[in-house]
């Protein structure tokens, strides 16, 4: 008579393995896909809040007879101006910037960033860090404000006067026309991803070292402001159109970013 086989109730240990193996394996493929599809759903979200930005630039611009902001500080700064056209109008003048980071105002947030709280004193943003801001009001206090985006400062009012002052690479007769913001042609390039709250590039500027930002630079440094690997080695650019363009960092010198500006296509940037 033939003994019949017990009926087995589990897997046997060889069997577990190999199952945990093509687990695993199947996890190494599709995660960095899962990371692209993550990475894109960011930079999608970054250029909608870039698209918003300037939209809202323009309609202060309508409201105040094409004349754009100054590049001014504390609740004068560029991102407080436009926030009644955003949906929040008590934030341009409320030094409280815990809404700038929680409420409708944190679209000055690219989603591809961290928020770096800092306590105090101007900080530098890096690929995928904030920047902040200290400024004071004249009460005493100093307040932060963060961000991930910065201003052509080409486009505004000359407020302090950075052209007067030798060395610092700002000539007067590149600027736009701050009172006829919305007659530039649609093509100017208005808020870009940045490591700080403005800059004024030029052709002559050279690529930076370090693509993960983290420091300003010394001369002819105002494009690396912008020039950061923030996706995938290219940056979101908000256009007086209100459209948005993702540009790889070497196409953004072939942007015309002030008036008397002359593009280049020469620029090879490769990653580091």
């Amino acid at each position: 008579m033939v003994a019949m086989r017990k009926k087995r109730n589990g897997f046997t240990l060889i069997e577990l393995l190999v199952v945990i193996s093509i687990i695993a394996l199947l996890i190494a493929i599709l995660m960095p896909a899962l990371n692209r599809a993550r990475e894109q759903a960011k930079a999608t979200s970054c250029m909608s809040n870039i698209r918003q930005m300037t939209t809202a630039m323009a309609l202060y611009a309508e409201a105040h007879d094409g004349a754009i902001m100054g590049m001014e500080y504390g609740d004068k700064y560029w991102f407080r101006q436009i926030a009644p056209y955003l949906g929040d109008k008590k934030f341009k003048f409320n030094p409280n910037d815990e809404k700038g980071t929680k409420g409708v105002m944190q679209i000055g947030i690219c989603p591809s960033t961290k928020l770096r709280k800092i306590e105090s004193g101007n900080v530098v943003g890096t690929d995928k860090l904030t920047w902040g801001f200290s400024w004071n009001p004249g009460d005493g206090d100093s307040y932060m404000t963060y961000g991930s985006y910065g201003v052509n400062a080409w486009l505004l009012e000359d407020v302090y006067g950075w052209a007067d002052y030798p060395g610092t690479g700002v000539d007067k007769e590149n600027f736009y026309s701050y009172k006829n913001y919305l007659s530039l042609p649609s093509e100017t390039p208005v808020l870009c991803d940045s490591i700080w709250v403005d800059s004024w590039p030029d052709s002559s500027d050279f690529p930076p070292d370090n693509l993960r930002g983290g420091t300003i630079g010394d001369d002819n440094y105002y494009m690396a402001r912008f020039c950061v690997d923030r996706h995938n080695m290219a940056v979101n650019v908000g256009l007086t159109s209100t459209s948005v363009r993702k540009v790889p960092l070497e196409e953004l010198w072939a942007l015309k970013w002030h008036k008397n500006y002359r593009p280049r296509f020469d620029v090879v940037i490769s990653g580091n």
